[in-house]
């Protein structure tokens, strides 16, 4: 324990704010269950105190409680509490990995985009059709004829797409054969 320090305003502020930054990634109940859960509650108990302090009174009449806790001690809470906040967001299924399944039901979706992105493209050339066949005239022409080549160009690039997909579809059926047992 820290017998006595020179407490400012500033400092004090600081690291009140670290200790909630650093203590605040977990919750009691999940320190409850390790050895550090007794300095866990010194330092909240101090930190309640400390927040108590008039701060606008200035450094000479700030009166603290001394801190509860050696640097070794701090330092080994403060490792726990590391730990504890590394082990709850692995478990957490929002920051999981993406796993195969995932892949492949994104994969999934990628395809009936691009089904969907070919059906957008050829019903744009059938309306140019039309519109060239309504209308007969050498502008429209023109139009048609973009309307084809950009078609063509989409399609292609469509198709890329989807053979591309089917490679990394026949990646993760290497890595997971389960994935094409349809449900």
């Amino acid at each position: 324990m820290v017998k006595h320090i020179e407490w400012t305003p500033d400092m004090l502020e600081g690291i009140t704010v670290a200790l909630d930054a650093s203590l605040g990634k977990v919750t009691r109940e999940a320190v409850a269950p390790t050895a550090v859960i007794e300095n866990w509650d010194k330092v909240q108990t101090w930190l309640g105190e400390v927040k108590n302090i008039d701060m606008e009174a200035g450094a000479a009449a700030l009166v603290v409680p001394p801190f509860p806790l050696t640097g070794n001690e701090l330092r080994a809470l403060q490792i726990s509490v590391g730990r504890i906040a590394l082990a709850q967001a692995a478990a957490s299924p929002s920051l999981e990995a993406p796993t195969p399944r995932r892949l492949f039901e994104s994969l999934t979706r990628l395809r009936v985009s691009s089904y969907i992105l070919i059906g957008v493209i050829l019903c744009s050339l059938i309306a140019s059709i039309v519109n060239y066949l309504v209308f007969q005239d050498p502008f429209e022409r023109f139009f048609l004829l973009v309307s084809v080549a950009l078609t063509l160009f989409g399609t292609i690039v469509t198709r890329r797409h989807f053979f591309g997909l089917h490679n990394h579809e026949m990646l993760l059926q290497h890595i997971d054969p389960s994935l094409y047992l349809r449900l």
